[in-house]
């Protein structure tokens, strides 16, 4: 505010100075004109005095020569020549007076000079004319001897006195204004001289003492940023051990985490084999020796079956899971058309057994990992062909549309089926989660939490917006490694 304030005022100080620099040369240049054109003045009144004595001394030379008795050829040549410069003259000094006497306005005392009677000769504005007139009349005639009379009586009554008086009124008004000039200047330079003690005193002193003062909290300031980066500096380096320790640490979390996928794909891969081998056992049992049971051990016989085909399940979507979160796989182009015919032919039996009708618009290729979007597809599609109400067909539609801002896609799976509360929203993508009872609609609460991980390892996320009893929307945002334009391609028939 203070460097503003200064500001302002400096500048304020800066437009005095030039106004009164302005203002002097403004009126330097008018009293240089005023002067140009007094010596212009004096100039052509000095002139003008002179020609009434040149016209005088013309005339009288035309006079004698015309005494003359000669009459040879030079002699008249001379006399026209006098005549024309006589001539000459006398509209010179006609034009002179008629400049000098008309100006407007015309200062008192010039005027006086110009039309004032003096010592009842008449003014001088009278005599010049009738001078003139008297001069025209001796070069139309050179021998008017009361011509010559009367001009020399004119110049002897006091003309050539006060031509010069003329000239020397315009002389004092010149030097009037000289003076007044010099005192515009005096004036100028004085104030220049004031406004620059104003500045040193107002504006240079107070900013001097303004900007030392910040030089000073600059250098304070300097010191205060210098210890602060030298804090920084070991910050950075408390920062970058603990970034390798991080680094350490991740790597070798990253490390168990591998291990532990791989653990849990070997373990649930070698529980497969057993879990069907038991299943196809005890089928075997029940086709040989089901009729010989009593009721008791064919209720047992059928626990164990839906005990061993759960477990099969459940190693299966273990299985899912374990590939979800295996990213080891390369990404590679996939025609989202052709997975879905894919997964409707995997799913084909329960489509058929539940009368459904699934259909898809034309979906885009996208890159990514293709066994992870063929799980995260089966799964949102087989939830749908499974929650459904009570006697009534599913109705599943798959749909994409592109993210412009981020090349991403939204890929939705929307159904008809029983809906799902909003407070559970958050719920059902946690792992073993399940919104209902096994003998209901089985199932081991992998499907959902294994969606969201294949989402995330593509960048993304999956949300769900549902009505109790009005049916189920998911969509799922997923990024690529690299951009793929979004460019629809002719439906597929369901």
């Amino acid at each position: 505010m203070q460097i503003r304030r200064l500001f302002f005022v400096y500048l304020s100080a800066l437009a005095l100075l030039f106004a009164s620099v302005a203002a002097s040369m403004v009126l330097t240049e008018m009293s240089a004109q005023q002067l140009l054109d007094d010596g212009r003045n004096i100039n052509v009144s000095g002139r003008q005095r002179m020609l009434s004595q040149r016209i005088i001394y013309l005339a009288q030379d035309l006079n004698v020569t015309t005494d003359q008795t000669a009459d040879s050829a030079a002699i008249r040549t001379e006399l026209l020549s006098a005549i024309q410069e006589l001539e000459s003259a006398i509209d010179t000094f006609l034009t002179s007076h008629t400049t000098l006497s008309g100006t407007e306005p015309l200062p008192e005392p010039r005027r006086r000079l110009y039309f004032g009677d003096t010592g009842g000769t008449g003014s001088l504005d009278e005599r010049v004319r009738l001078y003139t007139q008297l001069a025209r009349q001796i070069a139309a005639d050179p021998q008017d001897e009361a011509a010559l009379a009367g001009l020399i009586e004119i110049e002897r009554a006091g003309l050539l006195d006060d031509l010069d008086a003329v000239v020397s009124n315009f002389e004092a008004a010149s030097a009037t204004r000289l003076a007044q000039l010099r005192r515009y200047e005096g004036y100028a330079m004085v104030t220049a001289l004031l406004l620059v003690c104003f500045e040193i005193v107002f504006v240079f002193r107070p900013g001097h003492a303004l900007i030392q003062r910040s030089l000073d909290n600059l250098q304070t300031r300097n010191q205060e940023l210098e210890m602060a980066h030298a804090q920084l500096d070991a910050q950075n380096k408390t920062l970058r051990r603990q970034t390798t320790s991080l680094r350490r640490a991740y790597a070798e979390s990253e490390k168990l985490r591998k291990e532990q996928a791989d653990f849990t794909y070997s373990v649930s891969h070698d529980l497969k084999s057993p879990a069907n081998t038991i299943h196809l056992s005890l089928n075997e049992i029940k086709a040989s020796y089901g009729r010989d049971l009593n009721a008791d051990g064919q209720e047992l016989l059928g626990v164990a079956l839906g005990t061993v085909r759960r477990m099969g399940d459940q190693i299966e979507d273990i299985l899912q899971y374990a590939w979800a979160t295996d990213e080891r796989t390369p990404p590679e182009d996939i025609n989202l058309n052709t997975c879905i015919l894919n997964i409707k032919t995997d799913l084909s039996a329960v489509i058929e057994a539940t009368n459904a009708t699934v259909t898809h618009d034309p979906l885009p290729e996208i890159f990514a990992h293709k066994t992870q979007i063929k799980i995260l597809l089966k799964n949102l599609m087989s939830n749908a062909l499974k929650y459904h109400a009570q006697g009534q067909a599913p109705v599943v539609k798959i749909s994409a549309h592109h993210l412009p801002l981020d090349n991403g896609i939204v890929l939705s799976v929307t159904d008809n089926g029983i809906g799902i509360p909003e407070k559970d929203f958050d719920k059902i993508f946690n792992l073993f989660h399940r919104l209902h009872v096994r003998e209901t609609y089985p199932g081991t609460g992998l499907g959902l939490s294994t969606c969201m991980r294949i989402a995330k390892n593509h960048g993304g996320g999956i949300s769900v917006s549902s009505e109790l009893g009005n049916g189920s929307r998911f969509d799922v945002i997923l990024y690529a490694p690299k951009a793929k334009p979004f460019l629809p391609k002719l439906e597929v028939a369901a």
